[in-house]
């Protein structure tokens, strides 16, 4: 090699003759990106290898959907979506039967969990998309949020409860109250302190479907968003939309802004979306918050 220019190569190798391309192509990778932190003894992913691993990943998908994706018959491919308990009643499934009708080469793995958790998912790559309720704080860069139905609070009650106020009810009846960990319960709790409308609290769950049994067994009143669901029709449960002022929690659909199944969490928010109820299964009384 005596003679000859030493060239940079792959990593730091070097040699006496290089093509241009392969010049040009060396000088833009970037070796000096650290992708681990040391503790002591231990060795762990650094922030900047997560994100390296994420697109490796959806570089991975991508390739491996290439086949389903060139399909005569239109899109195809497997992506995963989580789904908050409430849209699950009616929504979920409604738009997963449109897609399935539209675009019968997908292959859809379905999860549920609150909203915070999915959304943790979907942003550390573990979803592809989410369903849940709006964030309470703003997006992290690289996350895109696409509203798709609003649906207002509503005081329920057992059907033998009488209501004079909202102030009256919740003075004179013990409540179950949405977890405050969770997004809509934050929605709930604000309004509450807002409006300075103290709560006799019994309970505090998780699963909205278990206040409303709860509230269906005289167990006390509740405030929840008003989903679609075979509670709106039962005779043991009564419900007002709050208003003055109203409150509405909004769902939507959550992913990464650049991801490898864009055109597949893009078919399943039209679908989404034609999957909105149209409205609420009986006309709405209305409570003022006061």
């Amino acid at each position: 090699m005596s003679g000859k220019t030493r060239r940079k190569l792959w990593s730091g190798r070097f040699s006496g003759e290089t093509d241009r391309l392969v010049e040009v192509f060396t000088a833009s990778l970037p070796f000096d990106v650290r992708l681990f932190d040391r503790s002591g003894h231990s060795v762990q992913l650094n922030q900047a290898a997560r994100r390296l691993e994420v697109e490796a990943a959806e570089l991975v998908a991508r390739y491996d959907n290439l086949p389903r994706t060139m399909r005569v018959e239109g899109l195809g491919g497997q992506v995963s979506i989580g789904g908050i308990p409430p849209t699950f009643s009616k929504m979920m499934p409604e738009a997963l039967k449109h897609l399935r009708q539209d675009y019968p080469g997908i292959e859809v793995r379905v999860t549920s969990g609150r909203s915070d958790e999915i959304f943790a998912k979907v942003e550390r790559g573990e979803l592809d998309a989410g369903v849940v309720s709006d964030p309470p704080l703003p997006l992290n860069r690289g996350l895109v949020w696409h509203p798709v139905a609003r649906e207002p609070l509503v005081l329920i009650a057992g059907r033998g409860v009488r209501v004079k106020s909202m102030r009256e009810l919740l003075a004179r009846e013990t409540f179950i109250r949405v977890n405050r960990r969770s997004w809509t319960g934050r929605l709930i709790d604000g309004a509450l302190r807002t409006a300075r409308l103290p709560v006799r609290d019994l309970m505090e769950l998780d699963s909205i479907d278990a206040i409303v049994d709860m509230v269906s067994r005289g167990l006390g009143v509740s405030i929840i968003p008003l989903y679609e669901g075979a509670w709106q029709r039962s005779p043991d449960v009564k419900w007002w939309l709050i208003d003055q002022p109203r409150v509405e929690r909004t769902i939507g659909l959550i992913e990464r802004e650049s991801h490898g199944k864009a055109a597949i969490t893009g078919a399943f928010l039209a679908s989404l979306k034609r999957a909105v109820p149209k409205g609420p299964a009986k006309v709405a009384q209305t409570l003022a918050m006061a």
